[in-house]
């Protein structure tokens, strides 16, 4: 339904077909998203600032880069009409703006229980809407990755066995991404705390705990790999 609400150039039907299979998983998992390259939509700047917030449109009169602009006015829009086909609430009434950490924030923010996410690697964008805490990440399958191990949080050894060396760090790497913004932390205090304590068909349960803060938390994390990418969900359980 979400695909109906969008101006005509957009084409997002046109763009499930060409994800669909990534999209039947999204749909099992996090309803309320969209994904695409930003390629698939062409920059007609004056149409797209109709879309746009006058808060919105001064952020974006900033960016020097075209391509910059594009990935900041389409996320912006996705989430937007994402909250509106979740809430019914008016498209035009809202912004998604920056705290200083970098953090995408509804604003106003009246809208209870109403959470949103954004990752962008490459020429992909994804937007994700949810009720509860969550966090979405993207990451392409690099061997660079590999470097980063010891940046990793803590995992049961025998996990590792279940995939080759690449593709474990790899889903790790998104996983715990996803968990610093599903959290609302940094990237050191994930890397310390959170542990993989079982993963199956993609499906991942992780625990984190912080002992300084006594604060134990049960997260579950989803995660695919396509045309060389993965893409993490991580939700509070």
């Amino acid at each position: 339904m979400i695909f109906k609400t969008l101006p005509s150039f957009f084409d997002l039907e046109k763009i499930r077909n060409k994800y669909f299979d990534f999209y039947q998983w999204l749909e099992k998992t996090l309803p309320f998203s969209i994904f695409l390259s930003i390629q698939d939509i062409p920059w007609e700047e004056k149409k797209i600032q109709t879309l746009l917030s006058p808060m919105e449109t001064e952020i974006t009169s900033r960016f020097q880069s075209e391509s910059r602009k594009k990935e900041f006015s389409l996320g912006r829009i996705l989430l937007k009409k994402l909250i509106e086909q979740m809430t019914g609430s008016d498209y035009h009434s809202l912004s998604i703006l920056k705290d200083s950490k970098g953090k995408p924030y509804l604003y106003p923010e009246t809208l209870e229980k109403i959470h949103i996410s954004l990752s962008h690697k490459s020429s992909f964008l994804w937007a994700g809407v949810s009720q509860k805490p969550f966090g979405i990440d993207i990451e392409k399958k690099d061997p660079r990755i590999l470097n980063l191990k010891s940046k990793v949080f803590s995992f049961k050894k025998t996990l590792a066995q279940n995939e080759d060396e690449l593709t474990f760090f790899s889903r790790l790497w998104t996983l715990q991404e996803a968990a610093v913004k599903c959290l609302e932390t940094d990237f050191m205090d994930i890397a310390s705390n959170l542990s993989l304590e079982n993963f199956e068909n993609g499906e991942s349960l992780l625990i984190y705990y912080n002992k300084v803060k006594d604060i134990k938390i049960f997260l579950k994390g989803n995660s695919i790999e396509s045309e060389n990418y993965f893409f993490s969900i991580m939700r509070r359980e």
